[in-house]
């Protein structure tokens, strides 16, 4: 009976000592999944910062060729991708102005004074990037969709 009692004793030590070991593997785990968690988040930041400088390099190449299309078209993935990476770095990224801007004069110059029509393709690429905005952007967005509204409604 006495050997009996120290197995069980033995026992409890064993499932003690694995319940430790148990609970440290599963603290490492978590810091590892932290840490993972973290480097995606760092290969997010840089792949959206790299599409945000691609595509204003893109817009550039557009607007020397005059393809008012392409440029409005860029000037949109533009403003999605610093819209994704300003939600990553908690709107320490790129500022939203200046491509409100942007599409505002590219809109003007390239379809209404131009007198082209915008495509419908553009109109609801720019509806689902604008709405991501949030309402400091108003005026701008107001502008931008007033804008798109004459260049929708432009005869050919």
């Amino acid at each position: 009976m006495i050997q009996l009692n120290s197995k069980i004793d033995n026992l409890h030590v064993l499932h003690s000592e694995v319940d430790n070991t148990t609970d440290e593997l599963y603290g490492q785990i978590e810091t590892v999944k932290a840490s993972i968690a973290d480097c995606i988040k760092h290969i997010k930041i840089s792949h959206l910062g790299h599409e945000v400088s691609l595509r204003f390099v893109e817009e550039r190449l557009w607007d020397t060729r005059g393809v008012g299309d392409n440029v409005l078209l860029t000037q949109f993935q533009y403003l999605s991708a610093c819209i994704e990476l300003n939600k990553l770095v908690e709107n320490e990224g790129r500022d939203i102005g200046g491509i409100l801007e942007r599409i505002a004069a590219t809109i003007q110059e390239s379809f209404i004074d131009k007198k082209r029509k915008v495509s419908q393709y553009l109109l609801d690429v720019a509806k689902n990037d604008l709405k991501e905005l949030d309402e400091k952007h108003n005026i701008s967005i107001n502008k931008i969709f007033t804008l798109l509204e004459e260049a929708r409604t432009i005869d050919n």
